[in-house]
């Protein structure tokens, strides 16, 4: 929020083609995800506000922490709040905190995330969220760099970085007047885009071996044609929802090796369309898996013989 600038934190940006480090918790080593990559280390190294846009499981939380890590609060604490689940009625409270005997059941001070945060880091995901009057109160803590406690008059000095998050275009809100402008430039210093898994399937592989080193996954294994299956998949959950296949998938099969079948049924049960998300290179895969067998093959991609037989012809020519 206090835009002091130092020069020594400047960092010289290095070219695109220069490759980098990845960011740290943040997997990915596209095209996509080094220009992201480079600009969060420009915007870490300022000391300004910075919004992050991305569609719903893109990883904008993993991004934000990644901004911490590499500016000059890391040191600090790093506090997030989700502003869906902020109310007018506790929402001030929650982000600036109380007083004993504010309201109704405050039976003791609540510091709120501005002062948990001072010296470090505040993420507040889904910003597009927060009611008229919590933007309102939120641009006085930005503008004046001081928070008052719900109940109290006497503000108290905060030093905090803002982050935040965003899968609505907010330019439309404000557009609409159901977001403040003026706090919208102030949120915006620095503006960071997560690119969705469709446009960077490129680091699918490395995404799914990173999530198999995780639980509830470790101990599974992905076959690549499983990989390649997945690759055809548009992901409108992005990298959760990559995730979530993948733990389907693994409670479906009675061994530890996840195969192109177990992806393929397992995207038709959540309700895809099994003819569509079924390649003609899957329907060949299928028929590996079941030893030629043409029926067991079309029963596993939940799918008419007759179809199946279709896509097995498309694949051949």
């Amino acid at each position: 929020m206090t835009l002091s600038v130092h020069a020594e934190r400047r960092t010289q940006t290095p070219p695109l083609h220069r490759k980098q480090q990845p960011l740290e918790g943040v997997v990915g080593d596209s095209v996509a995800m080094r220009r992201m990559a480079r600009l969060v280390r420009r915007c870490a190294s300022l000391d300004v506000s910075v919004l992050i846009r991305g569609e719903s499981g893109s990883g904008k939380e993993l991004v934000a922490r990644a901004v911490h890590r590499l500016s000059a609060r890391s040191d600090g604490p790093f506090v997030a709040v989700n502003a869906g689940t902020l109310c007018d009625t506790l929402g001030g409270s929650a982000l600036f905190g109380h007083v004993r005997g504010a309201y109704t059941g405050a039976s003791e001070a609540r510091q709120g995330a501005f002062r948990q945060a001072h010296a470090g880091t505040l993420f507040i995901d889904e910003v597009a969220s927060l009611s008229p009057r919590l933007q309102a109160a939120l641009l006085r803590v930005v503008e004046e760099d001081t928070v008052v406690a719900v109940g109290s008059d006497r503000p108290t000095s905060t030093d905090v970085r803002l982050v935040t998050a965003t899968c609505e275009p907010l330019e439309w809100r404000v557009e609409q007047g159901l977001f403040r402008a003026d706090l919208y430039q102030r949120l915006a210093a620095c503006v960071v885009s997560v690119p969705p898994l469709r446009e960077r399937l490129g680091d699918l592989s490395a995404l799914v071996a990173h999530l198999l080193r995780e639980p509830p996954l470790r101990g599974f294994r992905v076959d690549q044609a499983a990989v390649e299956r997945l690759r055809s998949h548009r992901f409108g959950g992005n990298v959760r929802e990559l995730r979530n296949l993948l733990i389907q998938a693994a409670l479906s099969i009675d061994s530890d090796v996840i195969g192109a079948a177990d992806i393929a049924s397992v995207l038709c049960s959540r309700g895809s369309s099994c003819a569509a998300t079924l390649a003609p290179g899957g329907a060949q895969d299928l028929l590996i898996q079941t030893r030629g067998n043409v029926s067991a093959a079309a029963r596993l991609a939940q799918l008419p013989r007759t179809t199946f037989r279709d896509l097995l012809r498309r694949s051949a020519s």
